[in-house]
């Protein structure tokens, strides 16, 4: 890798992390993820919104038409001095940069999961065991 494209990544990761760091600091989201379909990060910032439900249905019934292929608890993920908990959620044939460079360790298991950040550990493992449950991964 050369010094431009180092520089590049390096302007891409920081900017990613920002949108993050803005969206906890600024909007108390407790729920931040990748969409592919807009091609950036979204938030909620709480379990009760119908945001938050719609998005968990969405995954529920991906898991049943197996769009997603495997869900998982991910590694934490410092965000600007914030720890993250992330759900690892691999859709059949998509990618997502994003993740690997937010999540900074150059492993290219981090392309094919699209994370699903969580503030705190506890929320993480009961929506994992939710999905798990009524997803019957």
């Amino acid at each position: 890798m050369d010094a431009a494209t180092f520089d590049v990544d390096a302007c891409l990761c920081e900017g990613l992390q920002l949108y993050i760091d803005k969206y906890i600091k600024k909007h108390n989201a407790n729920l931040i993820y990748w969409c592919h379909s807009i091609g950036h990060w979204k938030y909620d910032v709480g379990s009760d919104t119908p945001l938050f439900k719609q998005e968990m249905k969405n995954l529920i019934e991906k898991i049943g038409n197996g769009k997603i292929v495997s869900v998982n608890k991910g590694v934490v993920v410092d965000v600007m001095g914030t720890q993250l908990y992330p759900i690892e959620i691999e859709f059949k044939g998509v990618q997502c940069h994003a993740y690997r460079m937010v999540a900074k360790r150059g492993n290219t298991h981090d392309l094919n999961m699209t994370p699903y950040f969580f503030l705190s550990e506890e929320k993480r493992d009961e929506i994992f065991d939710y999905l798990l449950d009524k997803g019957n991964v």
